[in-house]
């Protein structure tokens, strides 16, 4: 893992968790939208729909089951216009749903540790041939709901070939997966626990994103130049401070982040362009200019003054110029949390076990 600088020089990382935090916690819609489309803008085009699809598997799935039909349309919807609204409309839907956090921990940390204990014999299943004895723990864990195990033994098998056909014959049903996203694992594991019928009884609509709600997200693509004359980089000087609405999250301390064991403070005041370039937005930036790349010095080196200057009266954001405000909303620290208290300060159905290791998102 390596810092990442997003359009306005938030860790990469910590913009996609805020994200997801900001939505659980269902209090600020205008701010989700802020975290999303900075991730967007930043180049990462394909990977916000896999993580609306990850979020959506994770915390909604269970309880919102027609909604992801609904994330698929959009986003075919998207592929054929790439019009941002598409995004927001699974933000905005999304935002009001009901959640719960089951799949979610099976999938982050209960995949590689088995607590829950099988009874009975062996289970015949008719046509079916066992190869392995995971699939008769499958099987049993299934039949007995026992929802640790399935996670478990369901990453056990998840290269099996005739693990589809296991899962057929024990559920009864064609299982079809979700063409937009990749993860099987995550779909199979939703698809088995789903079958214990305990979405929301509450009646599902939706609402569409207002023509006010798009421009007001848009408007965060306005160049500063706009305020002066472009030779006047004073204006570019003021991008962060207009342009960062808001501050990552300080209560990320439960995930494993970039930022661990580096100083974070140095990188972004005196190394910004070299942890920017590696994002899509900002290569793009700086590829068009003659510049060689000092992984040495983690500085990025312009071949001649003219391009220097046009880049910096453009892009010269001068991060470490920035008051301490407008700092902070990047760098602010980040304590150790524990996933219990984070989960708790999101869901009403709360935790007990004590996770203390970061988790991976």
């Amino acid at each position: 893992m390596t810092i990442v600088f997003s359009r306005y020089l938030y860790n990469t990382d910590e913009v996609k968790l805020t994200f997801i935090e900001c939505l659980l916690k269902q209090e600020n819609l205008n701010e989700c939208y802020f975290w999303i489309y900075e991730f967007y803008k930043s180049g990462y085009v394909s990977e916000t729909w896999n993580l609306l699809y990850k979020v959506y598997f994770d915390f909604f799935a269970l309880k919102n089951p027609k909604m992801e039909k609904k994330l698929n349309i959009y986003y075919e919807k998207w592929k054929e216009d790439n019009n941002v609204m598409n995004i927001l409309w699974v933000v905005k839907n999304l935002f009001r749903f009901e959640k719960d956090y089951i799949i979610f921990m099976l999938r982050i940390y209960y995949n590689t540790r088995n607590t829950d204990i099988l009874t009975g014999t062996d289970i015949i299943i008719d046509g079916f041939q066992y190869k392995k004895k995971e699939e008769i723990f499958l099987v049993k864990a299934i039949q007995q709901k026992k929802k640790i195990a399935i996670s478990y033994y369901l990453k056990k098998l998840i290269k099996s070939p005739s693990l589809i056909e296991l899962l057929e014959k024990v559920l009864k049903k064609t299982i079809s997966l979700n063409k937009f996203y990749d993860n099987i694992y995550h779909q199979l594991l939703v698809i088995i626990i789903k079958s214990f019928k305990i979405e929301s009884k509450k009646k599902i609509y939706y609402k569409i994103v207002k023509v006010k709600e798009i421009k007001e997200v848009l408007a965060s693509d306005d160049s500063c130049q706009n305020d002066g004359k472009h030779e006047d980089v004073s204006y570019i000087y003021k991008t962060l401070l207009k342009r960062r609405l808001y501050g990552i999250s300080s209560n990320l301390g439960c995930f494993k982040l970039c930022r661990d064991n580096i100083d974070l403070n140095h990188k972004f005041w005196y190394n910004w362009e070299y942890y920017a370039y590696k994002c899509p937005i900002w290569e793009q930036r700086f590829n068009k200019y003659k510049i060689k790349v000092n992984n040495k010095k983690e500085l990025i080196d312009f071949e001649n003054d003219n391009d220097f200057e046009e880049f910096y009266e453009k892009y010269g954001y001068e991060p470490d110029e920035q008051s301490e405000e407008v700092q902070e909303k990047s760098i602010k620290k980040i304590e150790k949390l524990v996933l219990k208290k984070w989960i708790n300060g999101l869901f009403k159905d709360q935790m007990t076990k004590n996770i203390r290791i970061k988790i991976e998102y």
